[in-house]
């Protein structure tokens, strides 16, 4: 008897088991990437560019996040938005600038996105004298702000011309 009641609740369990609603699948979507974000990030760069190009240190700060990251080639590392503007004012008193850029890729995953892109930079200075170009490329990382804005969170870049000769 007492192996027929183990059968039998073993096979109301089973039983049980069997008839349960399968456990619903959690599903984790991707963010979306749209075109709105890809066409935004692009904009962002074309703002710095603009605001290069015109020497328009303050509209060119507004691209960046407040905690930025900046890592220009054969220097330190400049953290923080108050930072690149001490780091940037000079070149921006100094130099007329004109930027070219060339953007190759734009990928979005969430809140965040990298631009890979191409740079032509020539720079001539206010009190005269020779210009210099510069061509490179670099590696940039864009937030999405709460507002739903992108801005500039991370920057590298390096040249593609040889190093000066010592």
């Amino acid at each position: 008897m007492k192996l027929l009641s183990s059968a039998i609740l073993m096979f109301v369990v089973l039983a049980f088991v069997a008839c349960a609603p399968a456990a619903e699948e959690v599903v984790v979507e991707e963010p979306d990437t749209t075109e709105a974000d890809i066409e935004a990030i692009g904009q962002v760069d074309d703002r710095m560019v603009e605001a290069t190009n015109s020497g328009d240190i303050e509209a060119w700060l507004a691209v960046y996040t407040e905690d930025t990251v900046v890592m220009p080639p054969n220097e330190p590392v400049v953290v923080g938005r108050d930072a690149v503007r001490a780091w940037a004012q000079q070149m921006f008193d100094q130099l007329d600038m004109e930027d070219t850029v060339s953007i190759q890729e734009i990928q979005v995953a969430g809140d965040w996105a990298f631009m890979r892109a191409t740079y032509n930079f020539r720079t001539t200075p206010k009190a005269g004298g020779e210009s210099m170009e510069v061509t490179g490329k670099y590696l940039a990382i864009f937030s999405r702000q709460p507002d739903g804005s992108w801005r500039l969170a991370r920057l590298v870049w390096n040249t593609d011309n040889p190093p000066p000769q010592q």
